[in-house]
């Protein structure tokens, strides 16, 4: 009796390290967004508690099964969002230059002389101030050069985004205004959730 009673303890023992070191490992993991809901509430449960010592082996057991499946499930989560991370990041720069390039475009209707309102004259030589914009058109080309050999390297074939501005109807600056904050807000209203 005394040996079943200390193998069942050795066993007890073994369960509660093993629960306890996948426990570790699940609090090094950040659910992505996507992540159900179930799942992200016992991972902040986690991360708000300490590990506490479960009475049973069935107990133990049982937690540690979950939590293998867990950590598995996570796994496969952070692969999918591994290779998603470059698409996104091409998304950004498409953003940025896709501003750029409507920003040039309404300098251009400054340079020529257009009769626009002063308010939008001022609102487009504000944004053309708040950053170098053919900077930015030049340094996003780079970087998507950089950007898609080590994505190559990890089997994530990307395409070089191309951009086809639709050309600024400079006889309704409203419309022009309204339509460039509506397309960029769009992108970075997406963008946000993964950088």
């Amino acid at each position: 009796m005394v040996v079943d009673s200390a193998a069942r303890e050795a066993k007890l023992r073994k369960a509660r390290q093993e629960y306890l070191v996948l426990r570790g490992k699940l609090k090094e993991r950040k659910p992505y967004l996507y992540v159900k809901d179930d799942i992200l509430a016992y991972v902040l449960l986690l991360n708000r508690t300490s590990g506490m010592v479960l009475e049973t082996k069935s107990q133990v057991l049982a937690e540690v099964e979950y939590l293998k499946n867990l950590l598995a499930e996570l796994e496969d989560e952070h692969a999918e969002a591994k290779r998603d991370r470059f698409p996104v990041r091409l998304s950004y720069l498409y953003a940025q230059r896709r501003k750029s390039m409507m920003l040039q475009e309404m300098y251009d209707i400054l340079v020529k002389g257009k009769e626009i309102p002063d308010d939008f004259r001022r609102w487009i030589r504000q944004q053309l101030q708040d950053k170098d914009w053919i900077a930015i058109l030049r340094d996003t080309n780079a970087a998507e050069d950089v950007l898609i050999r080590p994505a190559n390297a990890e089997g994530v074939q990307l395409i070089k985004e191309t951009i086809n501005v639709e050309p600024i109807e400079d006889d309704n600056p409203e419309l022009v205004k309204e339509r460039f904050m509506v397309t960029y807000a769009s992108y970075i209203k997406f963008i946000s959730y993964y950088m």
